[in-house]
């Protein structure tokens, strides 16, 4: 039987690691072929359609059971592949609407799908991976995008795992961010409760002017003030909002409820919040990243409902994706955010392992059926800034996506009165205190240490809504065919101006109660979760319609007073700002000083101007959004 390559072949990663031969033939394994729908072009087009404020199409959009009996996988795909599945003497048992799972002997899997299994070293662990292109006879060739499994090295991430971020669970805070413990790294005692209220007068000037201590976090209240909430009579009440994950804390209500009640805000009622976890999700304590997702849509729309996603990646081999799929197949959302991507695509990056690109064809496909449904997605741009101080972008994905929104990040001052003082875009450098306290140990500005990502696609051309907005400069630095930019809009950020929230800690005592503790915390994984939230504002003020992919609109309405033009210098085109924070090592606990400049986009690879740029896309928005987004 004739055969045909799929998408998929030896993975990059491979030829640089440590080979250790053959796997044995007689392994169990287990992989998932990925499904085509009955029509992509068709879905691509219907997506485009529904999501242009020009079409008569625009937001007229289907259910999740019209849009999977139109363009999902059919019953005669299934029963075709299910049939040379077992033809082949495996078992096939369909995972989904859009996945089989295929189960036996390793020399039978490499029979069927064509390839060589062979196993690598690779960070002390033992993975494998297909030696050679993986295929599938021709008669499938319009049924199947690609197998997973085969590559056993994960590369899903959260937004901050450039940084030394704990790997058991690749979750975040600004303190794991920075190789620190504790609010964002600084002490209550010596935080602000604003942005530039306490001056560190002990320490240093920083180019000739007194650093101040940064904020301790802000407060649900401050961010609703920063950003026009306030005022407007929008909380996201009869909005539904989703937030996909890995894994969840089993206090991450409980915190919720804590944190709300400490600081008079409203808590969840009992509904409000629905967890769906599917068998074998983890649950892990301390799960920052799960408890600041879930905090920050709830600070900025109180009122919405929200879901917590978990996948596992039983379904289609990454858990992002399985979570992604089971919110758009069961339309359990209007508004979507994640801060855990997928990883990066080839030629995006450095980045040795980049994602399966069967499993790129499948988010695509993901994204498009949100789209036709109403689902508007937003996914984190990253925390890379610089890659390893390499001046070289962070283009993750699915941010990278041209039918997602990539939230970017920005450093946020707020006033004593909650007032919006400025932004600009989150890409800083840091220095440390010298051991006798009277200088920088680095001239300033010193090293970079963290920014947003962000950037030009090597892979995606450029979609039609970022034609007019995007200039040539940034979408084809190499003056040939423009590509995608990311990000399309931005919130705050820094890890050093970011939000406060609660979360249980296991206890240092076996046997004892997590501990509960407030800390201050950023990255894209706070940004995308407030953009989020903000979306579903409009989604109330919409009279309770959905949105749909939003990008087409973003874009449309720049220019309107809708957003915050973001610059590296609100201040003055030769002021610079700085923030103060007192660091304690993970490890040892010992502490340390030092001053972040902000603002430092030329040491990050990205650009920072008037107008759109690759760190916060558009800007942030005003008090103009919420309605504008509408439509009203």
């Amino acid at each position: 039987m004739t055969q045909r390559a799929v998408v998929g072949n030896t993975p990059l990663w491979a030829a640089s690691a440590e080979h250790l031969g053959h796997t044995d033939p007689g392994r169990a394994l287990k992989v998932n072929m990925l499904l085509a729908g009955q029509d992509p072009a068709g879905l691509a087009r219907h997506a485009q359609k529904v999501s242009d404020p020009h079409s008569p199409s625009y937001r007229h959009f289907l259910t999740a059971q019209q849009a999977l009996d139109r363009y999902g996988t059919s019953h005669a795909q299934l029963e075709r592949v299910k049939a040379w599945v077992r033809a082949a003497g495996l078992k096939a048992t369909v995972s989904g609407p859009h996945s089989i799972s295929v189960q036996g002997k390793a020399n039978r899997i490499e029979a069927a799908f064509g390839t060589r299994i062979d196993e690598y070293r690779v960070d002390g662990h033992t993975v494998r991976a297909p030696a050679r292109s993986v295929s599938v006879p021709h008669s499938l060739a319009g049924d199947v995008f690609g197998i997973t499994g085969l590559d056993t090295r994960k590369s899903t991430h959260s937004a901050s795992a450039h940084k030394n971020a704990p790997s058991a669970t690749g979750t975040t805070s600004a303190a794991d961010a920075t190789g620190t413990a504790g609010t964002a790294g600084a002490t209550d005692s010596k935080c602000s409760s604003y942005y530039g209220e306490k001056p560190a007068t002990d320490l240093p000037k920083a180019y000739g002017r007194t650093v101040s201590w940064e904020p301790c976090g802000y407060t649900p209240a401050q961010i609703r003030s920063a950003y026009g909430i306030k005022g407007t009579g929008l909380t996201g009440k009869g909005a539904k909002v989703a937030i996909l994950a890995p894994l969840v804390s089993p206090t991450l209500l409980k915190d919720a409820n804590t944190f709300a009640a400490h600081h008079g805000e409203q808590p969840f009622a009992p509904g409000q919040l629905t967890l769906r976890l599917p068998s074998g999700a983890p649950q892990i304590v301390g799960d920052d990243e799960g408890a600041m997702d879930l905090e920050a849509v709830h600070a900025v729309a109180p009122d919405a409902a929200v879901t917590f996603a978990v996948g596992t990646g039983h379904v289609t081999g990454n858990s992002v994706l399985d979570a992604l799929t089971d919110v758009v197949d069961h339309r359990l959302a209007d508004v979507l955010t994640s801060s855990y991507l997928e990883g990066d695509l080839p030629g995006d990056q450095e980045d040795e392992a980049p994602v399966d690109p069967a499993l790129v064809k499948a988010t695509e496909q993901s994204l498009q059926q949100a789209a036709v449904e109403g689902i508007s997605t937003n996914f984190a741009s990253g925390d890379g800034g610089s890659l390893d101080n390499t001046k070289t972008p962070q283009m993750d994905y699915p941010g990278s996506s041209p039918w997602t929104t990539a939230v970017g990040g920005t450093s946020l001052a707020i006033g004593a009165k909650g007032e919006y003082k400025w932004e600009m875009g989150w890409e800083s450098d840091a220095s440390t205190l010298a051991d006798d306290g009277k200088s920088w140990a680095e001239p300033l500005p010193g090293a970079f240490s963290g920014g947003a990502g962000g950037g030009v696609s090597t892979v995606f051309p450029q979609p039609d809504y970022q034609r007019d907005a995007v200039p040539a400069a940034l979408s084809s630095p190499d003056g040939k065919k423009p590509m995608r930019t990311m990000p399309d809009i931005a919130a705050v950020a820094d890890f050093h101006t970011g939000i406060r929230f609660g979360v249980s800690y296991p206890s240092a005592t076996a046997g004892q109660k997590p501990q509960y503790k407030e800390e201050g915390n950023g990255g894209t994984s706070l940004s995308s979760p407030l953009i989020a939230g903000m979306e579903a504002l409009s989604v109330q003020a919409a009279g309770g319609k959905s949105l749909g992919f939003v990008n087409p609109t973003l874009y449309a309405l720049r220019g309107t007073g809708t957003y915050h033009d973001i610059t590296d210098h609100p201040s003055g085109a030769h002021e610079k700002e700085t923030l103060a924070a007192e660091m304690v090592t993970s490890r040892t606990q010992e502490k340390y000083t030092q001053v972040f400049t902000l603002g430092q986009s030329a040491d990050s690879g990205l650009v920072s101007r008037v107008g759109y740029d690759t760190i916060t896309g558009l800007g942030s928005p005003t008090g103009k959004f919420y309605k504008a987004l509408a439509g009203k």
